[in-house]
């Protein structure tokens, strides 16, 4: 997940970029943020108000998944610490999810007082178990 956080007149603008990871050849995960296309979600807000994004995770093979959610630190790129950010939460970080179910997972964004240009951040959704395969949607 991505978050780009510019200002414009005390708004602050967040981008949040996902990335699916799997683990295994036979489980199929899929990943969208609702109301938004592609990989990316863009909010703005000002600094101290919370904005929520909900992401579906849905298991599309037939083996029982472990899913972990962590969001992860870009504001420096490639190089950076990988840190888990103070301004962005997600629940259940952490769940279990049979065939053909559904997962409802929300992202919580509060932009601190005195947030730089940009904040960004990737939220990564991996499989605990090896060889799965994942569709980004």
């Amino acid at each position: 997940m991505r978050i780009a956080a510019r200002r414009w007149s005390g708004v602050c603008a967040c981008a949040i970029g996902l990335l699916a990871v799997a683990a295994s050849a036979e489980a199929k995960l899929s990943v969208e943020a609702v109301g938004h296309a592609g990989g990316r979600v863009v909010l703005r807000s000002r600094p101290g108000v919370q904005r929520f994004v909900t992401f579906r995770v849905t298991n599309r093979g037939d083996e029982l998944l472990e899913v972990r959610v962590e969001p992860e630190d870009w504001a420096t790129g490639m190089t950076g610490s990988r840190q888990r950010p103070a301004w962005l939460s997600v629940a259940p970080d952490h769940f279990k999810l049979k065939p053909g179910k559904t997962k409802k997972v929300r992202a919580t964004v509060r932009v601190p007082d005195g947030a730089p240009g940009e904040l960004r951040s990737q939220v990564f959704f991996t499989t605990l178990r090896p060889g799965a395969s994942l569709t980004l949607r």
